[in-house]
């Protein structure tokens, strides 16, 4: 699925032949491209996600685990594509203390990082923490 956006190199990969880091930076469905909202009948792409994290989980043991650890990892980085990529992640394999760490990037200053920060809270229905005005 490479019409999910630019890829970082795996060189940022603890193990560059570990599947579940060569799915999370180079193959879909995530990043850049990744849609929140319904188009038509097609399911959403983070039902698909889903699937197919789940379909690999069936033959890779420990894959939803690795992809998670992978997710929290990149959060602290500056890649753009790949935060957006965790934050989905995230939104499907995250526990409650995951998608806390979520709301910092409510207020990012990248709003496709925003956005996905909004959509993935919404979407497991965690309310946004109230902010003050500036």
């Amino acid at each position: 699925m490479a019409l999910y956006g630019k890829h970082e190199s795996l060189k940022i990969a603890d193990d560059p032949s570990d599947p579940a880091w060569r799915w999370f930076i180079l193959n879909g469905p995530h990043g850049e491209r990744f849609q929140w909202t319904r188009f038509g009948t097609l399911p959403r792409d983070i039902e698909y996600l889903e699937e197919f994290i789940n379909e690999r989980e069936d033959t890779y043991s420990g894959f939803r685990k690795k992809i998670r650890e992978i997710s929290l990892t990149t959060l602290n980085g500056d890649n753009i594509v790949l935060i957006r990529t965790a934050i989905q992640v995230l939104t499907i394999v995250g526990n409650d203390d995951d998608l806390k760490l979520l709301d910092q990037f409510v207020e990012h200053e990248n709003i496709d990082i925003q956005n996905d920060a909004k959509c993935g809270l919404f979407e497991r229905g965690i309310r946004l923490t109230k902010r003050k005005s500036k």
